[in-house]
């Protein structure tokens, strides 16, 4: 058993930082504030030709396609005056790809939250000290999460543009994410500094996660201990 639970200890250092990004990305990709802040930081009024209430109602169809059963994204809107729908097959493919990628990822999410309940199971069984145990697993692989993220933040403040491009050739499978900024609505809207900017929000909302859980976490066994 000591060893089961020095093998649970590692997958919990390991699983806490990866969690805590599938977390912070869910709430980044399935919240409004990023969008509006997209429309904002980059003019995306004055590049699309959509008003700003159509490109929010556009904001909210993805959201909601993200969440749904639907298999393909349908979104028909007014662009110069004209009603349209505002992507062609290739970028509808390629978002069938990316709600595919977020399942997957939200998948994994499940699976190393599962892992996380289980330790903590074992540890309350086999482990006398085991909330003392738990707070310091947590304080260590927080301070794990905290160093791996701001590393991976400086990498990309460096070179996210290659590492942009190696994320898209590894997550999948085709070039449909290869899109032309000129005619292509779905890269016009979302250019690439904006996913430059969701990373770096995602690594803050990471880090703030952590320091939440951590303090709930050594408040509820410091009172109820």
């Amino acid at each position: 058993m000591k060893v089961v639970v020095l093998i649970f200890k590692g997958l919990f250092v390991i699983s806490v930082p990866i969690l805590l990004i599938i977390i912070a990305s869910d709430v980044v990709i399935k919240t409004s504030f990023i969008y509006e802040y997209d429309y904002w930081k980059y003019n995306i009024t004055e590049r699309t030709n959509i008003d700003l209430n159509n490109l929010r109602e556009i904001g909210r169809d993805i959201r909601d396609y993200f969440e749904n059963d639907q298999e393909y994204l349908s979104i028909e809107t007014t662009v110069n005056n004209q009603k349209k729908y505002l992507f062609n097959q290739r970028e509808v493919e390629h978002m069938k790809d990316v709600k595919n990628l977020i399942n997957f990822l939200d998948f994994i999410g499940l699976i190393l939250g599962s892992i996380l309940i289980v330790f903590s199971c074992l540890l309350f069984f086999y482990d006398k000290y085991w909330k003392k145990t738990l707070v310091n697993l947590i304080f260590s692989s927080g301070l794990f999460s905290i160093f791996l993220i701001i590393s991976i933040l400086l990498i990309f403040l460096a070179f996210f543009d290659y590492f942009f491009i190696l994320f898209h050739e590894i997550s999948f499978s085709n070039d449909l994410w290869i899109l032309n900024p000129k005619t292509d609505y779905l890269i016009m809207i979302f250019p690439e500094k904006f996913f430059r900017d969701a990373s770096y929000l995602i690594g803050l909302i990471s880090i703030l996660e952590f320091l939440f859980f951590y303090l709930i976490i050594r408040y509820l066994f410091r009172f109820k201990g």
